[in-house]
């Protein structure tokens, strides 16, 4: 039971570690990981096969990703400041998109 409550923080942890390790900082991993969530319910409850869930659930948090790299690489924002758009922005999204759905 402990590796599978841990299993989601394990690879948030991992990915965070990377980022870390190269010198940056993202705020926004638990937003995509509630839009990705948001994403993966709204789609099951749509009735889609599980692949097609896993592969829009990857691309949200592909796209979030991009738009952190577009905010930071090309528009010169600081990374503490991109990161925390997205992360209260997906908050938002996640929650109102879980309301819809409940």
């Amino acid at each position: 039971d402990i590796l599978n409550r841990a299993a989601p923080v394990a690879l948030l942890a991992i990915g965070m570690t990377l980022v870390i390790a190269t010198g940056g900082i993202d705020l926004s991993v638990g937003a995509v990981m509630a839009i990705a969530g948001a994403t993966t319910a709204a789609m099951t409850g749509a009735g889609f096969s599980l692949p097609i869930v896993l592969l829009s659930a990857l691309g949200t948090g592909i796209l979030a990703g991009l738009w952190n790299g577009i905010l930071v690489a090309i528009l010169k924002i600081q990374p503490f400041v991109a990161t925390l758009i997205l992360m209260v922005a997906g908050r938002g999204v996640a929650a109102a998109d879980l309301a819809r759905i409940l």
